[in-house]
């Protein structure tokens, strides 16, 4: 961000990806791209191409812009179409088109063309046909194939590597379309919330952040773009520049408007995350309740089946098991020894039922319940503890801001007053100042008072150090609440399978007095058949009740076995189901992570400290440039500026690696 009133790619780069796009864009509209003022002095909307554009005037140096807006509607998606072909669009040639008839309209050249998207594709073409006019562009679409081989050292894009749009240009092959320079400029995540914001390179009307701002456009050097090391210390920055006053205020000028960038990022996207984190925070008792709710709805739910099987089961058992015994009337000689053996069949049913009925009738919401409130504290005190850390972090961000922000301030009062005091030096001391030849008390040591202290280094926390972290950790939190839920849920299920396998053995008791009863009475009409009484009946050919009766007790015996096997394996098969709701807590983990640190909340912190961070590496850029040459100047008072900007830079350097070890 240059000082100077030309129009330079910071402004190009903010014309192409918010101004271009803004709705209410019309002729004789002021706008103001980092505090400089442009007009809109004509507009053009080609229904026919789909062409949007705008001509745009500074008013400091009377250029002119033309600005090219990106793929808005169904005519633009075609364009985007015919680039993979070797056709020229009309919407080009009507781009082209444009400009020229500004030309002439105006009398005037156009110095610069920008845009966005298929907006820069445009720009990039009228510049190759037309090299007198220089462009920059912003995640540019790639040229039509006719003039893809053009030399344009005048256009310059600059891409964001989180771009959707230039990720499918590399993977099309179609890089040598895009012309002229590519600088990579900081993005933020590849979260689909915000790739738009990252092809269009700003927040377009709705945001205070642009791709802009994360790009370390050097300050005393229109067009060129400050590089680091890997490790914040500057590249490459060239020999010192003379100092005098119209440097200083250049300086001055592009430093406050970094500031203004800065405070405005950061009121907007760390207050934002704290807020959010803080109401997440607020509200974890509430969904815990929530989902313990929920997980006993679904344990319940899961448990439906196996009521359903042991109530049919209970009402099998009565039907189809007791009531044929009951309604079993034998003949006379047999009343009084009936009653004995049947007795214990019935009670062998009714312990049956009894088992059947407990599982059936289990309270498994209740008990859900319980097994929640058991494993939730653990969990719930793990993500309180994330947030916070996090919240923490937030703070202690912000403390080491406010530092910075006062120094700032203090380092623009200093360069304005040595800036004053150049201007009033005679023409001689003037060239001794530039020359770097003067005495040391050339001008005044006035500066106001340089304020105490430093960034404070971030303390890692051994349980939450970044997001990524956050994430990871919280993703364990609920990976353990789920063994936790699952082997709790497990033991109470247990008692429902000790209840199963006391019905089966009860199966087996109802075989066994059946089997005895059934054996009894047929013994018992034999005996009886042999007594004075039972051979009068066989001699008087009275026998048919007796032999009635042991036919429909053999039926019976038989139906009854065939139902108390259904009953057996009904109970085996519940038994088996049991043994398998334990695994429903699996499903129910990606609900537990979104519910309680959901990852909405932890890619908008992400996203704006990347932001952030991308600010925060173009200051201390900057101030890393302003130190490089003022550095070792002959006048003490430029070098005490120099000073209070190595100390500035490396306040911006800790708040980097504090942002950096907060995404993680």
């Amino acid at each position: 961000m240059s000082g100077r009133p030309g129009t330079d790619d910071d402004d190009l780069m903010d014309l192409a990806s918010r101004f271009s796009y803004l709705k209410d864009l019309t002729e004789k509209t002021y706008i103001h791209p980092n505090g400089k003022e442009f007009q809109v002095i004509n507009v053009k909307h080609d229904t026919v191409t789909g062409l949007d554009a705008f001509t745009f005037e500074n008013k400091a140096t009377g250029e002119l812009t033309v600005g090219f807006q990106g793929t808005q509607g169904g005519t633009d998606v075609r364009q985007d179409i015919a680039l993979i072909t070797s056709l020229t669009p009309s919407q080009f040639a009507a781009a082209e088109a444009y400009v020229l008839q500004v030309e002439r309209d105006r009398g005037q050249v156009v110095s610069s063309v920008c845009g966005n998207s298929l907006g820069g594709g445009l720009a990039a073409y009228v510049s190759a046909k037309n090299p007198r006019i220089r462009a920059v562009t912003v995640n540019p679409a790639p040229v039509p194939h006719a003039v893809a081989d053009v030399h344009a050292p005048q256009v310059r894009n600059y891409i964001t590597p989180t771009d959707p749009l230039h990720r499918a240009v590399v993977a099309g092959k179609l890089e040598s379309r895009i012309l002229g320079e590519q600088v990579r400029i900081a993005g933020t995540g590849f979260n689909l919330a915000f790739l738009g914001a990252n092809h269009v390179g700003s927040d377009r009307s709705d945001g205070v952040y642009d791709a802009s701002m994360g790009v370390p456009f050097s300050l005393f050097h229109p067009g060129v773009v400050l590089r680091s090391d890997g490790h914040g210390a500057l590249r490459g920055p060239g020999a010192p520049v003379a100092v005098d006053a119209d440097v200083l205020g250049w300086m001055g000028a592009s430093l406050s408007r970094q500031r203004e960038d800065l405070v405005a990022v950061l009121a907007s996207e760390i207050d934002d995350v704290a807020d959010t984190l803080r109401a997440h925070e607020d509200d974890l008792d509430r969904r815990a309740a929530q989902m313990r709710e929920s997980f006993a709805a679904d344990v319940d739910e899961a448990y439906r089946p196996v009521r359903r099987t042991m109530s049919d089961v209970v009402e099998q058992i009565d039907r189809a098991l007791r009531s044929p015994w009951v309604r079993m009337r034998p003949p006379g000689p047999l009343r009084v020894l009936w009653t004995p053996l049947r007795d214990p069949v019935l009670d062998a049913l009714a312990d049956l039922a009894a088992g059947c009925g407990r599982v059936a009738d289990f309270a498994t919401r209740l008990g859900a319940v319980q097994v929640w409130d058991l494993c939730e504290q653990g969990f719930l005190a793990e993500s309180r503890h994330l947030t916070r850390s996090l919240l923490d972090s937030s703070e202690d961000l912000r403390a080491d801001l406010r530092l910075v922000d006062d120094k700032w301030l203090a380092f623009a009062a200093g360069t304005q007053t040595l800036g004053t005091a150049l201007a009033q030096v005679d023409q001689d001391l003037a060239a001794a100042i530039a020359g770097r030849t003067c005495p040391p008390d050339a001008l005044p040591a006035s500066a106001p008072p340089w304020p105490v202290g430093a960034a404070s280094p971030p303390v890692p926390d051994a349980r939450a150090r970044s997001l990524r972290d956050a994430v990871e950790q919280r993703q364990d939190a609920a990976g353990t609440l789920a063994r936790e839920l699952a082997s709790d849920l497990a033991d109470l299920l247990s008692q429902l399978d000790v209840a199963c396998t006391v019905a089966v053995a009860a199966v087996e008791v109802v075989d066994l007095a059946i089997t005895t009863a059934s054996r009894a009475t047929r013994a018992a009409i034999g005996a009886y058949l042999l007594t004075p009484a039972g051979l009068a009946l066989t001699a008087a050919g009275s026998t048919a009740d007796l032999r009635r009766f042991a036919d429909e007790l053999e039926y019976v015996t038989t139906c009854v076995r065939v139902e108390l096997e259904r009953v057996e394996d009904d109970i085996r098969r519940v038994r088996s189901t049991l043994g398998e709701l334990p695994d429903l807590v699996d499903e129910l983990v990606p609900y537990l992570r979104d519910t309680f640190l959901a990852d909405a909340v932890l890619e908008a912190a992400e996203d704006g400290y990347r932001r952030c961070r991308n600010l925060v590496d173009r200051s201390r850029l900057a101030f890393a440039e302003v130190a490089h040459h003022l550095d070792d100047h002959a006048a003490d008072a430029v070098d005490a500026l120099a000073k209070n900007a190595r100390d500035l830079g490396a306040d911006l350097d800790t708040v980097h690696d504090a942002l950096s070890a907060m995404i993680g």
